[in-house]
């Protein structure tokens, strides 16, 4: 039985890392499509635009704003609301991860992932974290992100409704 490498769990911890933000992306990215949506762009004038606008607090203002000019019904702006609201507690877990500091420190004479956590909530405090300890975390934050996917996935399609009807009243 071969020995297990002291750099797995630390190619463990790193993949876990690219599926946070792969999945994070991939929410961004309906994020994008639902502003090209009601702008009316199509998708390569709408990627110049939201290319350029680095967080998803700031799209979520932009949606708002749109929402607002196309008077969408008060349900697509309480989605919105809720929306935006998981988003924020996602995307901090999300940057939790995605921007620590990550390396392998010597714990009892065994290399160990850790990741290095400075937060300030008060009074300064920085931390080793050791992977095991958030790994079931990192696996929420991953599913989150998923399901965020799919809830402006929902929304987008509220808000076509909501256009094609305005469309077909003017």
């Amino acid at each position: 039985m071969s020995e297990k490498s002291p750099f797995a769990d630390y190619r463990e911890y790193l993949t876990l890392v690219g599926d946070i933000a792969t999945q994070f992306a991939a929410f961004e990215s309906v994020v994008d499509e639902t502003i090209w949506t009601i702008a009316n762009l199509n998708r390569r004038m709408g990627a110049c635009i939201t290319s350029q606008i680095i967080s998803v607090h700031t799209k979520f203002r932009i949606l708002r704003a749109l929402l607002h000019e196309v008077e969408a019904q008060p349900s697509i702006n309480q989605q919105l609301n809720d929306l935006e609201e998981r988003a924020r507690k996602n995307s901090d877990h999300r940057n939790k991860y995605v921007h620590s500091p990550m390396g392998l420190a010597v714990e009892d004479g065994v290399l160990v992932p850790i990741r290095y956590q400075t937060r300030v909530e008060g009074t300064l405090s920085d931390e080793l974290i050791p992977f095991g300890s958030d790994k079931s975390e990192m696996n929420q934050t991953i599913i989150r992100s998923q399901e965020l996917k799919n809830e402006t996935h929902n929304l987008k399609r509220a808000i076509e409704l909501h256009l094609e009807a305005r469309d077909r009243s003017l």
